[in-house]
């Protein structure tokens, strides 16, 4: 079963990494984030349909900066140590229909907040 919009498959085949849905401890986490002011990571967001986030950083950058932005980005979205990419975990998902996030994460960060 998929989820998710095109647009959201399109960009997780170029990232290298499979959209699901986020936990509740990643989705208050985010929830937080939207309660900052707006920051724009790259000029092409201020007039994207779609704003894409990279966790744990809250800029807001167009899909193909936070594509290269996710490349570079070595910390965990839960507790926002360094993490190793052979040990970390991918995240990638929708908030409503104009914001996706990508992310990695510890496997162990990411296993505990499935169980809570």
């Amino acid at each position: 079963m998929r989820t998710g919009s095109p647009d959201l498959w399109a960009l997780g085949e170029v990232a290298g990494i499979i959209p699901h849905p986020p936990d509740v401890e990643l989705a208050a986490l985010l929830s937080g984030w939207w309660t900052l002011p707006r920051v724009f990571g790259c000029e092409a967001a201020r007039t994207a349909s779609v704003w894409t986030v990279v966790a744990p950083s809250p800029l807001i950058l167009c899909p193909e900066c936070a594509v290269l932005a996710f490349e570079t980005v070595r910390a965990c979205a839960y507790c926002r140590q360094p993490v190793r990419l052979s040990k970390a975990e991918g995240l990638f998902f929708e908030m409503d229909h104009d914001v996706r996030v990508l992310g990695r994460a510890h496997r162990h960060c990411a296993e505990r907040a499935r169980k809570r």
